[in-house]
Formats: structure tokens, sequence, C-alpha cells
């Protein structure tokens, strides 16, 4: 005699037939120079993550021993989450988390991070002529910058004086 037997398991959780739950580097991100070492790095859904409550972005690449990661509960974050080097191309991919569970991680797509930063001095400034030894030297602003070296040659000094400042 031949028996069927049939075990029924609980499923916690949701299901929709067929729906992937991945998540992408948005599109117009990927195969680009990105602008600054804060810009934001955004997810998309392939399809509706419906109850997506965090994404999880995994950074590789560069000189990076092994994967960085950052869990946001938005579907975006700042490229300052990582400690990343200049000019270094890097690969991005994003997992979403549904239910309290990570999903898998999207396709990966390449990054190259802005190139360091330079500042100069004020145009107003250069070729000015200076009425005062106590006249304010300004740099261009610098975002993140924690201090300015300032390099000062001529007019008798030898060799280049420099100075340090906080302020730019």
């Amino acid at each position: 005699m031949k028996m069927n037997i049939i075990i029924l398991l609980p499923f916690l959780g949701s299901f929709a037939y067929g729906q992937v739950t991945t998540s992408n580097l948005q599109a117009n991100l990927c195969g680009t120079t990105l602008t600054s070492m804060s810009q934001s790095l955004v997810a998309t859904t392939a399809t509706t993550a419906t109850g997506a409550t965090a994404y999880t972005f995994r950074i590789s690449g560069g000189a990076l021993g092994s994967p960085l990661t950052f869990t946001s509960t938005n579907s975006w974050t700042s490229l300052s989450n990582f400690a990343l080097d200049f000019s270094t191309t890097y690969s991005v991919d994003v997992a979403p988390t549904i239910g309290g569970s990570q999903q898998a991680f999207g396709t990966a797509c390449n990054i190259t991070t802005s190139a360091v930063p330079v500042s100069n001095l004020q145009p107003s400034l250069c070729g000015a002529t200076v009425s005062s030894m106590f006249q304010s030297l300004v740099a261009t602003s610098v975002s993140g910058a924690t201090a300015y070296t300032f390099r000062i040659s001529g007019g008798g000094l030898g060799s280049p004086l420099t100075v340090t400042s906080t302020n730019n």
C-alpha cells in the first residue's frame, strides 16, 4: 500500500511568489567618479522591497583587506561612513533587511572616489601687494579640512616660510 505523508511547517514572515528582494546602488552612481567624500550612496530595489527596515551597504576593493559594511535605516548613506582613499575605484553592493532578515546582496557596481581636494590662496589675494605684516592670508575652503598650511616665499626671506593654521 502506498502512503503519502504531508508535513506542514509554520511560515513566519511574508512571501510574494516570484518577488525578488534585492537592492542595487542607484544606476546613475555606477561607473562614475564621485564629487566628494561625503556624497550619498543611494539604494534602489529591483522590485519593491515592501517592509524594508534597513539597507546594508558593502564596499570592497582598493587597498581594503576585507569589505567594509554600513547598515542604515534609510535607503541611503554617506560615503563619509567609510574610511576610503581618494581617487580609488571600489565595488559597492547593497542588501535590504526585510522582516528582520538581511536579504541577498544585489548586483555590485563600481564607483571612484573624488580626487584629493586642493586649496589655493583666495583669488583676490593673488598678485596683491600686502599692505601690512598683519594682513590675513585666506585660502579657499575645503570641506572636511582640519588645517591649512601656507608657504610664503620671496621678499628677501631666503628659505620659504611655512605656517599652519586651523583656520583657512
